[in-house]
């Protein structure tokens, strides 16, 4: 059966406003599960978890929406970046969740931290830049701001990598806090892609 083409970018733009709520949601718990004793971090996983699986069913609700939708003047492929980034983020973060519980993780470094924080920084400005897709300069000054997040994450990263391969530092430890380095630095990575994706269609919409 062929697809029923309607025009109704504002219902797309509804959708995506809402999904990417989910981002800063995510973000902020993932830090206050990071923060915590370990003791109490099963408990702080499973609103993760809660959060991964809500926003698997908004993914598929707005990505069929975006494949049966005229969306004119946003082009359909940028809408799909920026939906796989988000979904993205949200199964990254997840996989982090995971891994800081089953690794037993004790307090984690003060870079590691001070990376989480960045991330809800970021994760805000990603959901604020969709409101400015059709407000140039305010979603520039935004791209501004998640660039300034991205330069502290990446500044962060590279102390963890040095930090866990300091002399007397146990090998098991070290390679922990690489894999959810890495982690990390894929999300920030996301983020970026996503915020990207915004500033493509706000120009082709733009002309």
């Amino acid at each position: 059966m062929a697809l029923k083409f309607t025009t109704k970018p504002d219902a797309i733009h509804k959708m995506l406003s809402d999904y990417v709520v989910t981002l800063p949601d995510t973000t902020l718990a993932f830090h206050t599960l990071v923060s915590a004793r370990p003791e109490g971090r099963p408990k702080l996983a499973q609103k993760i978890h809660d959060l991964k699986k809500a926003a698997g069913q908004q993914y598929i609700t707005l990505t069929r929406k975006v494949a049966g939708t005229f969306i004119a003047p946003y082009d359909r492929e940028d809408l799909f970046r920026m939906v796989e980034a988000i979904n993205d983020v949200i199964d990254s973060l997840d996989h982090a969740t995971y891994l800081v519980v089953g690794f037993k993780m004790g307090k984690l470094p003060d870079e590691f931290l001070a990376s989480a924080v960045e991330l809800v920084g970021m994760s805000e400005q990603a959901r604020d830049a969709v409101q400015f897709i059709k407000k140039p300069n305010r979603l520039e000054k935004t791209q501004v701001a998640i660039n300034k997040h991205k330069n502290v994450l990446e500044d962060n990263y590279r102390a963890l990598l040095i930090n866990s391969m300091a002399p007397g530092m146990d090998n098991s430890e070290a390679m922990k806090l690489k894999i959810l380095a890495d982690i990390i630095e894929q999300v920030s990575s996301q983020l970026d892609r996503f915020t990207r994706a915004i500033a493509v269609a706000a120009i082709k919409g733009s002309q």
